[in-house]
């Protein structure tokens, strides 16, 4: 009896460290499996996107041409005028599913993220308005990121748009930067490395939060928990392909009534001075004769360039 007692804690630390081991196992097996869906789902969209682009831009282009050749007085330029808003509106919505789906060339760039903060500053507390406050907290100095500026913007402007949506009256809306480490995660996709020194972005607000459903969903295209009429449910997509474009990783904390914070990586970079090229001034080529192949897989997108030359 006495030997089998003795025994006891030591059974017990093994039945308690087996069951973390477990629990630990089945959190990385859905983080793994959330990863190759949300890689289906981007390949899917890329490819979408690339059709939708030609068909777009046949459209656009024609649409353009034809209100080039009609008079201003002529009353059918509405109708056209109706057509180019509408596709230039579709146009933007494929633009978004070309961040998310990572096809995109950035031209990326040494940034501080704190500069980047501070500039959209003002633009964010239009976005959120009178009823919700906006708090921003920077860590002391220069925080350097391989970036490209105007998708950093986009995705604050994306997460402050989300909020904005859902926090309710007298919320917060807060914005701060730290450094840190680069967590590693199974089917990340990054090329970043675990451990790495990273500037860390967390935005937080104070809405009713999500549960475990909604939140495995929330960086999928098109999911969204508002109302129709209140957004295309591209955002956080949209947000989720910026960052996976920068080789960083981006990871979301909430529970139901505590809010939600979102937590963006990006790698820290040493800043060189740059440095300068001397090019010597070219002169205007001159032609008149020559031939241009145009080579497209897109009969009307072909059609169209041709038309235009």
């Amino acid at each position: 009896m006495k030997d089998n007692l003795s025994r006891l804690p030591a059974a017990i630390d093994r039945a308690i460290h087996e069951a973390s081991i477990r629990r630990k196992r089945k959190r990385l097996e859905e983080q793994l499996r959330q990863a190759q869906r949300m890689e289906a789902v981007r390949l899917f969209a890329g490819g979408m996107a690339h059709d939708f682009n030609n068909i777009l831009t046949a459209i656009i282009g024609y649409g353009s041409l034809l209100r080039s050749l009609m008079h201003s007085e002529d009353p059918l330029c509405a109708y056209v005028d109706q057509i180019l808003s509408a596709s230039h509106k579709a146009a933007n919505l494929t633009q978004s599913l070309v961040t998310f789906s990572r096809k995109q060339v950035l031209n990326v760039q040494p940034v501080d993220v704190n500069t980047v903060i501070e500039n959209t500053g003002q633009l964010l507390s239009h976005i959120m308005g009178q009823d919700i406050e906006l708090r921003i907290s920077l860590y002391p100095k220069p925080l350097q990121v391989m970036a490209h500026r105007g998708h950093l913007e986009q995705f604050l402007m994306n997460l402050a748009t989300n909020s904005r949506d859902v926090v309710p009256d007298g919320g917060q809306f807060h914005i701060s930067t730290q450094l840190g480490r680069m967590p590693g995660l199974p089917g990340d996709g990054g090329s970043h490395g675990v451990n790495q020194d990273c500037v860390v972005i967390s935005v937080k607000d104070t809405d009713w939060g999500m549960d475990q459903t909604v939140k495995s969903k929330i960086f999928e295209p098109f999911f969204t928990t508002k109302e129709a009429e209140r957004g295309t449910g591209l955002g956080l997509a949209v947000v989720h392909g910026i960052i996976k474009q920068h080789k960083g990783h981006i990871e979301v904390d909430s529970r139901p009534k505590t809010g939600k914070v979102f937590r963006l990586y990006l790698p820290v970079v040493e800043t060189h001075a740059p440095q300068t090229e001397n090019r010597r001034g070219e002169g205007l080529a001159i032609g008149g004769s020559e031939t241009i192949l145009v080579a497209e897989d897109s009969d009307a997108f072909r059609n169209l360039v041709v038309d235009i030359l």
